[in-house]
């Protein structure tokens, strides 16, 4: 008997069993086309497991070629073939992560055009595409609250049309525009209206929040130098005075004979608008650099004949105005005084000095009207 090893071909396609040899013995006394001798077959196999064929070799699956070589009828073996689901074999997931070739099929059923910037993102935001975080940033107002220094986008003063600062200084025209109410303000840091611009009603106010008028002032306007065009009524202008009148109708005053004496008895106060006048020691305190109209009157109620009474006005202690004088013609009531405008610069002092020499000490009279003293800003300079 001879072995002889056939490698099978299903249909002529290379499809070598490298693991199952398939081992033919034949004996003569069987006949098969094409050769002079007779073989009994008999099929082997190296596989453990003989039954991976579909049928057993006989001279009925065995045939000798054109070239007069043994071959296997086609179609005659098959082989046995089964299905475990992925849970029966223990070592599955194992065994596929071992497999190096997994993660190359996966790359390249997954390679983009644009990979390298998709691999390029990172929770950071680096890369060319933003990620869900920045894109929502994209919804609320731009800022530079990370910017600490420089111009990151190069714009210039003349892009903006700005105007330069220095110090308290400023160069250049600043144009506020109305907002969509038509108001123009400056408001304190607690909310208060300083400075109010209606542009819908053309009026101005300040500290007001509703000017009634062209230019509403809720306090005082003081003006150190102004030229005035057109005329001027009280409903254009705060006519308000400064100034006080104060009459002595309380207590008289002791004057002694022959002796210039400061008159403090204009104690009652008719009015004293910028409360410049003491009324305790009868002095007069100017507030504001100006033009002046201040006078004054002292009677006694008994002198004599031939005495005389003399009223002057004095600035800072020292005379600047003759008021009045005279002499008694017979013994009564006398007195004399008068007015008389002066310039007068702030923090000058007025009082009513008096002069008698009836020959003792005598007292101011207390009658209405007897005694008074004044003053009043009436301009400017």
């Amino acid at each position: 008997m001879r072995q002889i090893n056939i490698t099978i071909k299903r249909n002529n396609i290379n499809a070598e069993l490298t693991t199952r040899r398939i081992v033919i013995s034949l004996k003569r006394g069987v006949s098969l086309s094409g050769g002079n001798d007779t073989y009994k077959v008999k099929a082997t196999s190296t596989d453990a497991n003989p039954d991976f064929l579909d049928n057993k070799v006989d001279n009925s699956t065995i045939e000798v070629d054109a070239s007069n070589k043994l071959k296997v009828k086609d179609d005659v073996f098959a082989l046995k073939r089964h299905t475990h689901t992925a849970s029966d074999i223990t070592d599955f997931d194992i065994e596929v992560s071992n497999n190096t070739d997994v993660q190359a099929n996966t790359n390249a059923r997954h390679t983009h055009s644009n990979k390298a910037v998709l691999d390029a993102i990172t929770n950071a935001g680096s890369g060319e595409i933003i990620t869900a975080t920045e894109r929502s940033q994209l919804t609320d107002a731009y800022n530079h609250s990370q910017v600490t220094s420089g111009n990151p986008h190069q714009v210039t003063a003349s892009d903006v049309e700005a105007v330069s600062i220095h110090g308290d200084m400023m160069d250049g025209t600043l144009t506020l525009q109305e907002s969509q109410t038509g108001l123009l303000q400056i408001n304190t840091a607690a909310g208060d209206n300083v400075l109010r611009v209606d542009t819908d009603t053309r009026r101005v106010g300040i500290n007001t929040s509703a000017p009634t008028a062209d230019f509403d002032i809720n306090g005082d306007l003081q003006a150190t130098t102004a030229s005035i065009i057109g005329a001027l009524t009280a409903d254009t202008i705060d006519a308000r005075v400064k100034g006080f009148t104060a009459v002595n109708d309380s207590t008289p005053q002791s004057i002694p004979d022959s002796t210039w004496t400061k008159v403090t008895a204009f104690h009652t106060v008719d009015y004293n608008y910028g409360s410049w006048y003491d009324s305790s020691t009868g002095t007069f305190t100017i507030g504001e650099d100006g033009l002046y109209l201040i006078g004054g009157f002292v009677t006694f109620d008994t002198i004599h004949d031939g005495k005389k009474v003399v009223v002057m006005l004095r600035k800072n202690g020292n005379p600047v105005r003759l008021l009045g004088r005279g002499t008694v013609g017979a013994t009564d009531t006398f007195g004399a005084g008068g007015s008389s405008l002066v310039l007068a610069s702030t923090g000058d002092q007025f009082n009513i000095y008096v002069y008698q020499n009836d020959g003792s000490t005598i007292d101011t009279s207390i009658s209405a009207g007897y005694c008074w003293f004044f003053g009043f800003k009436v301009g400017i300079v």
